[in-house]
């Protein structure tokens, strides 16, 4: 299926490229081929055949699987009759001139099948998971994407530097990495990823490094929160809105928290334990930015103390897993629901500074550490399953 949903991307491959003719023919006659039109389905065609020549007799047979009928006349004239494998098949030719006669009468005519011209039911693409940077064991500027129905990992852009403990989150279409630790210093730079492009874009700074920040999408706009300055822990926070460019300060927790896990939702900001560096504690507490107010509030506090947890949002809940109380690196989850928190299944392993997400109605978590040594495990919970239990993914 990852093939049907990424067509276009793997015209050129090496994967598509050496398919047997059978496995082609079934790839390219498939309704559920997820395509922009068949003028690329056509390119994949005249790539396949022109990378083995042996495969020239074959040309007509899946020149047949095209839905041609579909493909504009401007292409059919400037591109599909110039090709100088179709011109070398008279097959082809006649194909081709059966097609241009239906298209200047605009109703089907002899030889052209009824699946011929039905249009392609692509099936919808599944959410990817990007994991930005991190650190192994130092920080790094690799970004990867998982793809959890195929299960696949697949390489992107590099950031422009190394980062880890930064915080990342996606506005719109485009994908912040902000703040962190570049292996010297806590950093305030942002980076922007454009998919369109697979680039790396300079954003606007923050007003504070912030390393071990939460950030969180807040109305549109980014919201930045707390961290590590490299000297002190901050109580600090700070909005992005993207139209304008430019970052604004937010009024101030009344915690200092670094390592602290930050979601939104509703117009509410949530900063979920962390550690306090003024008192040299792990928290449990948690604070609630109002954005109609304009102010912090003190919200339900965690069963358990955890600093460095992820965070993300399940069907408007919180959910706060993993993090590590000082000593103890914690396996366990917990969700806020109407009645205040409350204990899901524990993840497979402990983890601190995991990512956490939500992709296709299911928890994944991602990485992080268990006190000892790096993780790069995945595993993941669906909790519309009445069987609840966080399963490792063999990838």
């Amino acid at each position: 299926m990852f093939t049907h949903q990424h067509f276009r991307m793997l015209i050129e491959s090496e994967e598509m490229l050496t398919m047997d003719e059978a496995s082609f023919m079934q790839l390219i006659s498939d309704d559920r081929l997820t395509t922009e039109g068949e003028e690329a389905v056509f390119e994949a065609v005249i790539n396949w055949v022109k990378y083995d020549p042996s495969r020239k007799p074959s040309l007509p047979n899946v020149l047949a699987a095209v839905r041609l009928p579909l493909i504009s006349q401007e292409f059919l004239l400037d591109r599909a009759y110039q090709e100088p494998l179709i011109q070398e098949s008279p097959a082809c030719i006649a194909m081709l001139c059966s097609v241009y006669h239906h298209i200047l009468k605009k109703e089907v005519t002899p030889g052209i099948a009824a699946s011929w011209v039905r249009p392609r039911q692509p099936v919808p693409l599944s959410q990817l998971i990007m994991v930005v940077g991190g650190q192994a064991p130092k920080a790094i500027s690799c970004v990867d994407t998982f793809d959890p129905d195929s299960q696949r990992w697949n390489s992107l852009a590099a950031l422009q530097q190394r980062r880890c403990r930064c915080g990342v989150v996606m506005a719109g279409d485009l994908v912040y990495a902000i703040g962190g630790f570049n292996g010297s210093a806590r950093i305030r730079s942002v980076e922007i990823y454009d998919p369109r492009r697979d680039l790396w874009l300079t954003g606007p700074p923050m007003e504070a490094r912030r390393s071990t920040l939460g950030v969180a999408v807040l109305d549109g706009s980014i919201v930045a929160v707390g961290g590590f300055d490299g000297s002190t822990g901050l109580c600090s926070a700070e909005m992005l809105d993207p139209r304008q460019g430019q970052w604004m300060a937010l009024p101030s927790m009344t915690t200092r928290r670094s390592s602290v896990g930050v979601a939104a939702m509703n117009g509410v900001v949530y900063a979920v334990g962390g550690y306090d560096g003024q008192s040299r504690q792990c928290l449990s507490s948690v604070e609630l930015y109002d954005s109609r107010a304009n102010r912090w509030r003190i919200g339900e506090p965690l069963l358990e103390v955890r600093s460095g947890a992820g965070v993300a949002i399940y069907r408007d809940r919180v959910i706060a897993a993993g993090g590590h109380d000082g000593p103890l690196v914690r396996a366990s989850v917990e969700m806020l629901g109407d009645d205040g928190w409350m204990h899901l299944p524990e993840m497979s392993v402990c983890r601190r500074n995991a990512g956490i997400v939500v992709a296709n109605g299911i928890v994944f978590a991602l990485g992080g550490d268990d006190g000892a040594s790096n993780l790069s495990s995945v595993e993941c919970l669906e909790l519309e399953s009445p069987d609840q239990f966080w399963s490792t993914l063999q990838i």
